[in-house]
């Protein structure tokens, strides 16, 4: 009996000691999470996201997803990308960037009306960036809103007449 307590406290202890030694980790892993070097950063970005509510904020793995889905969508896993994208939106909703870049994704995959709503989120969360202005306008455009393409095109040069240059050229 005495034996059956000493084993469960010894892996007791030593599940809480890896516990701690794998939160000590992860101020590394976030050095590395959304660095240049994509492969520690995928690495880094996927052990924060895999320690979880553990020891993370919902805020803290948004940006590990949204990193992570960065790092996809770089190497043309766009799916994958999409759902690290939604899972950041899941946990922080008020980040027209990931907005953004899902529905780019969604716009590149000719998925016309998901990245419309992504654009209309971004617009509602940061108005003044002329880019989420000029990206809505070809999204309505390829949905055959012509004059709202026009008008939302007209408000982005507005806020910056140099927008053109970060969107399509269809």
């Amino acid at each position: 009996m005495v034996r059956k307590g000493i084993v469960a406290w010894v892996a007791l202890a030593a599940s809480a000691f890896g516990a701690t030694a794998h939160a000590q980790g992860l101020p590394r892993q976030w050095r590395w999470c959304g660095s240049d070097d994509s492969r520690r950063s995928m690495d880094a970005c996927s052990a924060i996201i895999d320690s979880g509510r553990r020891t993370q904020n919902d805020r803290s793995l948004a940006e590990a997803y949204a990193n992570r889905g960065g790092i996809y969508a770089d190497q043309g896993e766009t799916q994958k990308a999409i759902a690290d994208y939604t899972q950041a939106i899941r946990l922080n909703p008020r980040r027209d960037d990931v907005f953004m870049s899902r529905g780019i994704l969604y716009y590149e995959s000719g998925d016309y009306r998901h990245a419309l709503a992504d654009f209309d989120a971004a617009i509602r969360l940061n108005p003044g960036e002329a880019v989420n202005w000029a990206w809505r306008s070809h999204a309505k455009g390829h949905l055959g809103d012509a004059d709202g393409a026009n008008a939302d095109m007209a408000h982005a040069l507005a806020l910056d007449p140099q927008v053109e240059d970060n969107v399509p050229s269809d």
